[in-house]
């Protein structure tokens, strides 16, 4: 894709991610405030999330290209199949409750979501300098065999 085409199709994508990013950050606000969090907390809750998956995203784009890598971006694309069904769960929470709160059950998981992403983030980042390390076999110095 070249020309008009090409900046039109990145355009069009870069509207799309700006208007799923509004979509997603009020629905989880909402969730968040649904949970009892108080108010000037609610807006942390959809950041912290989205950052987790767009940080599986990025590290599953980086590894993804390379062949020998290929458990490791299979790792963050099941994660980013995980975090698509954990938001349509949320949503559907959001849009199936016709009360003021959540149920204490449902609240906790809510709450417990933001720390949950922490430990997450620091297991992918783990997870992702150890497959970008280089293999023993390509960082070893190639041994001379007398002749």
């Amino acid at each position: 894709m070249s020309g008009w085409t090409g900046r039109v199709a990145v355009w069009a994508a870069l509207a799309l991610m700006g208007l799923s990013s509004v979509g997603s950050f009020l629905f989880g606000s909402e969730l968040a405030e649904l949970a009892g969090m108080p108010l000037y907390l609610t807006g942390l809750w959809p950041i912290v999330v989205a950052a987790t998956v767009f940080q599986a995203g990025l590290f599953y784009a980086l590894l993804a290209s390379t062949r020998d890598r290929a458990g490791s971006a299979r790792y963050f694309a099941g994660q980013l199949v995980v975090w698509v069904v954990v938001a349509v769960a949320g949503n559907t929470l959001i849009l199936t409750q016709d009360v003021q709160r959540l149920s204490a059950t449902a609240s906790v998981v809510v709450t417990s979501v933001p720390m949950l992403c922490l430990l997450i983030c620091v297991y992918n980042t783990v997870i992702f300098l150890r497959a970008r390390r280089p293999r023993r076999s390509d960082s070893a110095p190639a041994v001379r065999t007398p002749e």
